[in-house]
This record gives structure tokens, C-alpha cells and sequence, in this order.
């Protein structure tokens, strides 16, 4: 099996599992996941994949997970 698609599965079920789970802690692994999927297509190293995932947690975490969760201060 194509490691691209070990990836593409991963994304797909963690996407999936955000929706019966508030809090958008899944849909930031969905992204890593995505993340290591592209690189997995691009014919990458493992180790590469490995840290285009964390780096796309890490992304996705700092910067578009508060914009979704609603935590931003209001008019401050």
C-alpha cells in the first residue's frame, strides 16, 4: 500500500472523528495528516513527512484553530 494513501486514510478518518468531537483537536491532526500526505506525493522521506506533519499541527494549532474555536478577545 502506497504510504500517500496510509496518509489520505488517516486525514480522512480524524476529519470524520471531528465531527462527534467538539474542540477541533482532530481537524489539527486531519491538517498534519494532510501535510504528511502531500509530502508522501511528492515522494518525500518518511522523515520529511514525518515533519511536514508536526509542522502542519503546529500551524494549524497556533494560527487557525483560535480563529474557529471562537477564544479571541471581543473589540480588545
Amino acid at each position: 500500500m502506497e504510504l500517500w494513501l496510509i496518509w489520505f486514510v488517516f486525514a480522512a478518518v480524524s476529519a470524520v472523528m471531528e465531527i462527534t468531537v467538539p474542540g477541533f483537536n482532530r481537524l489539527c491532526l486531519s491538517a498534519g495528516f494532510s501535510g504528511a500526505c502531500v509530502a508522501a506525493l511528492l515522494y518525500f522521506p518518511f522523515i520529511w513527512q514525518a515533519v511536514f506533519f508536526l509542522l502542519f499541527i503546529d500551524v494549524f494549532a497556533f494560527f487557525v484553530r483560535p480563529q474557529f474555536s471562537g477564544k479571541r478577545n471581543a473589540g480588545r
